[in-house]
């Protein structure tokens, strides 16, 4: 096998891994099935397609792979499941494989695993699932601890491969990315070694997938009481709703963020948009490769969530976009993201364009909003931190646009984004804006001009307040009102002077302070703001008890004060074109 250029195609049992062999073959690259299938007969059909004698049960794996194409001057492959060559003397040939690195694998997953297992299932009881129609299946009751351990064990053989064929130039791709993504085709040949391969490789036999979950619904027939099993686990995706081919969310529209946006948080944990709004996380900062990490098979399964306009990942009551109805439609999207669209595009070749520094949570305040402490990174937390920093400034900064520092904490309070403003140099990066978000009681003259060598490229900032007078300050914050309005009438004056392109400042609603969200709009005027974000209070892990948080929720519609806070409202301040309700949008009804 090493005298020749093979590759191998791995997956599981029910992935469609005889739709990419279709399309390889149909490339012009030799390719043939699953060579240790339990059937003799598959076997034989599998191995007569490349001109080799079928396995024998009880021979050797690896013995029998090291006659495959041996005198083939071109690319060919053959497929392995997960659960071939599993024992005996066949499972040798997992050892051939793993002991030759330069095999390239491309390893294909399915995004539906809960399909996949009633594939099967429908096949045991039925005996045939390609002359079976969903509507023709009889119903039946699924045991939740039986799925539960299949969903269980394809999960971790695909960490196991992963893990295992690391040094081998590996592949991963899902399979609805292979029918929607044309330019997916065009990665598998490049990877085997086809050449290039072709950009537009979907013959007409090459249909999108079905809405398989409408088929779950009918066939599963306790299928209330297996969502609610699933609920809280990772396999909870596989139950929500979906919608039917070629039907996309109009009342959605499009989100660019997970297509251009990567964050790191506080855990390490890489994410494509806010944790509040999408709490999926694409990667982990610690298993290195971030530009690798921003194609992973999650950030892949997010992205086209956002084309069939499922939004299956995201929480509609907590994404301002889809609480207002305020993403762009197809038509409005730039030339890029049209193309990216009408292509299918979930693979990226392009490095973020918006970065958002979290990952450092270092703070001068302890807002009971957002931690019950105060924080500041020291020792080897804060060394892990600078060696993430030191990573995101030399793989991706270069290649950014926007950079928002930072999501989590205060900008000025830590030392590594301190001194990231103070060093950097805007003339190296002249298409980098930064978005300073901080609380401000530190944001004053003095710091920005410390900041001098970035100043061209600082486009604003962001100040959360939650309060508009110095009592209620003190309540949700701490800190000196009186200082932090002496560093925000600084801050307007930057950008009345056009030193900086806008000034926000922000107000988490409570029961405790929305009686002053006019003044607020008043205060962020007088100042010189450009705009004023209101945001709805969420319960994030370490902050309110459950107790504490229903006290002050005044969103929440069983709060004693909601009715008062639904009529204040309506008043016609909040419709102001500089007042954002983000997620508290959907309260007021619209004037007249």
């Amino acid at each position: 096998m090493t005298n020749g250029r093979r590759f191998v195609i791995l997956s599981h049992d029910r992935s469609e891994a005889s739709v990419l062999r279709r399309l390889v073959r149909e490339a012009g690259v030799q390719v043939c099935g699953d060579l240790f299938d339990s059937d003799p007969s598959i076997r034989a059909e599998a191995a007569a397609t490349v001109g080799l004698k079928p396995y024998c049960s009880g021979d050797d794996g690896a013995a029998y792979l090291s006659e495959f194409g041996t005198d083939d001057k071109e690319p060919a492959g053959f497929g392995l499941l997960y659960e071939h060559a599993a024992r005996g003397p066949a499972s040798t040939a997992w050892d051939f494989v793993r002991s030759r690195q330069d095999i390239p694998i491309v390893h294909l997953t399915s995004d539906d695993l809960l399909v996949t297992w009633l594939r099967a299932e429908i096949e045991r009881r039925c005996g045939d699932t390609m002359n079976t129609r969903p509507t023709d299946t009889p119903s039946f009751e699924v045991d939740c601890e039986r799925l539960a351990e299949f969903f269980d064990r394809v999960v971790a053989k695909r960490y196991w491969v992963r893990l295992v064929f690391q040094s081998h130039p590996f592949l991963e791709i899902s399979y609805r990315q292979l029918v929607r993504d044309r330019s997916t085709m065009y990665r598998v040949l490049k990877h085997i070694g086809a050449g290039a391969g072709s950009t537009d490789v979907a013959p007409d036999w090459l249909v999108e997938i079905r809405a398989e979950q409408i088929m779950a619904q009918r066939v599963i027939a306790n299928f209330d009481e297996v969502c609610a099993y699933f609920r809280h686990s990772p396999h909870d995706v596989y139950f929500r709703d979906r919608p039917a081919d070629g039907q996309v969310a109009a009342r959605a529209g499009f989100c660019p963020r997970p297509f251009e946006s990567l964050g790191i948080d506080a855990q390490g944990k890489l994410r494509v948009c806010c944790e509040d709004w999408l709490t999926t996380p694409i990667g982990d900062i610690r298993s290195g490769g971030l530009a690798e990490q921003w194609n992973s098979q999650t950030a892949v399964a997010i992205r086209d969530s956002i084309l069939d306009g499922s939004y299956r990942f995201c929480d509609s009551r907590q994404c301002p976009d889809l609480v207002k109805g305020t993403l762009p439609a197809f038509e409005a999207l730039p030339k890029g993201f049209q193309r990216w669209v009408a292509e299918g595009r979930t693979v990226m070749s392009n490095l973020p364009a918006t970065l958002s520094l979290g990952y450092d949570p270092t703070c001068n305040l302890k807002c009971p909003t957002c931690r019950s402490d105060f924080i500041v990174l020291k020792g080897e937390a804060f060394q892990r931190a600078l060696a993430v920093h030191r990573s995101v400034v030399s793989e991706l900064l270069p290649a950014a646009r926007q950079a928002i520092v930072t999501g989590h904490g205060d900008a000025i309070a830590s030392r590594i984004y301190r001194e990231f403003l103070r060093n950097l140099d805007a003339s190296k990066f002249p298409n980098l804006r930064i978005i300073v978000l901080s609380n401000g009681l530190n944001f004053d003259a003095r710091m920005w001009e410390t900041f001098s060598a970035a100043h061209s490229a600082i486009m604003g900032a962001s100040i959360s307040v939650d309060a508009a007078t110095p009592e209620t300050y003190k309540l949700n914050r701490g800190g000196s009102f009186e200082k932090l309005v002496g560093n925000l009438r600084f801050l307007g004056e930057l950008r009345r002077s056009g030193k900086i392109d806008f000034l926000e400042i922000s107000f988490v609603v409570q029961a405790n302070n929305f009686a002053e969200m006019v003044d607020f709009i008043g205060l962020a005027r007088e100042v010189g703001c450009s705009s004023i974000l209101f945001m709805k209070l969420i319960r994030w892990p370490g902050t309110f008890s459950e107790t504490e948080f229903a006290n002050r929720a005044v969103q929440e519609s069983d709060h004693p004060l909601h009715q008062e806070f639904l009529e204040f409202l309506q008043q016609p301040i909040f419709e102001s074109s500089d007042v954002d309700l983000s997620n508290l949008s959907h309260l007021r009804t619209p004037g007249p």
